[in-house]
């Protein structure tokens, strides 16, 4: 799991800084980089080792940076410096040792995907609910305990990973956001939904097996958009029951089929759409340039 989706994360990453026609660079020691003989402006997609972050981004300006991936070693906070790449639009700080997550976070106005999963961060970092244009979260793997309110504010969220926390009990303003199509809760220790569940009416894919639930609010009958629901491990009383309420959705109950599939399908529609809306300005830039060049030749015979 945990391999996986810092695979789908850094596949992403590098698609996206070609779709920008700059380039990746990756800087794990020393040897990699001399900041007097690399020039790191024109980098859009940057991996770079916790040890060599504070170095590069302290003496570098890196405007057109999109994609930053820190990775190879421990960091428990991040460096303030960090928060001046504003340009930056997907970040993956996965298995780092990251405790805290700084406020200073929202000022990445133009984040859109982030990944800090398996980290130790005991709560969830509020700094993101600030981050209204965020369209993708992955938490898995932290030590999170509860899920704040103050995630109404995400309205373009689209997918979350919030599996193998501790997290006891999910928020109705989760269930409230109108993009919102994939939610991961496997592993937690949640013991219900509430029913304003069926407000999620985008919602496509949610995982909760490997969760105390009981009983299901029997309004997600309602839930027509809902197509997938892994539950995990219940008894066939249970299947059966949701099978008559949700007679459109996929029950399944085997844990080892979330992951790849559906969040590579997610992301890939997030990194397509980006990739799409570059070549769209690409072709206008062309275009623009084009009647430019039209007009000055027609303004160059009038002249004559």
């Amino acid at each position: 799991m945990r391999i996986v989706t810092c695979f789908i994360f850094l596949y992403i990453a590098v698609l996206v800084s070609i779709a920008y026609e700059g380039y990746c660079l990756s800087i794990t020691n020393d040897n990699d980089l001399s900041l007097h003989s690399v020039d790191l402006t024109n980098v859009t997609d940057l991996i770079v080792s916790c040890h060599m972050l504070p170095q590069v981004i302290d003496k570098t300006h890196m405007s057109k940076l999109i994609s930053l991936t820190v990775n190879d070693g421990l960091l428990r906070t991040l460096p303030d410096s960090i928060y001046n790449m504003t340009n930056v639009e997907y970040l993956t700080l996965s298995g780092i040792g990251l405790e805290i997550l700084p406020d200073g976070i929202e000022n990445l106005r133009k984040l859109r995907i982030i990944n800090l999963t398996y980290n130790k961060l005991q709560s969830f970092p509020l700094g993101l609910c600030k981050l209204t244009g965020i369209e993708a979260i992955a938490l898995s793997g932290n030590n999170l305990t509860i899920i704040p309110k103050e995630v109404y504010q995400l309205k373009k969220l689209k997918s979350i990973w919030l599996n193998s926390n501790n997290i006891i009990t999910v928020p109705a303003e989760l269930f409230e956001l109108d993009n919102i199509i994939y939610i991961d809760l496997n592993g937690n220790k949640i013991s219900e939904l509430p029913v304003s569940i069926t407000n999620a009416y985008q919602l496509k894919t949610l995982c909760v097996s490997g969760n105390p639930i009981s009983k299901y609010p029997k309004e997600m009958q309602r839930m027509r958009s809902l197509k997938r629901l892994y539950v995990g491990k219940i008894t066939n009383e249970e299947l059966n029951n949701l099978t008559m309420m949700l007679p459109f959705c996929e029950i399944i109950t085997s844990k080892e089929k979330v992951s790849r599939t559906e969040s590579n399908g997610i992301l890939t529609i997030i990194r397509q759409e980006e990739i799409e809306r570059h070549k769209q300005e690409r072709i206008k830039g062309v275009q623009d340039d084009s009647v430019m060049r039209k007009t000055n030749e027609i303004e160059i015979k009038k002249d004559k």
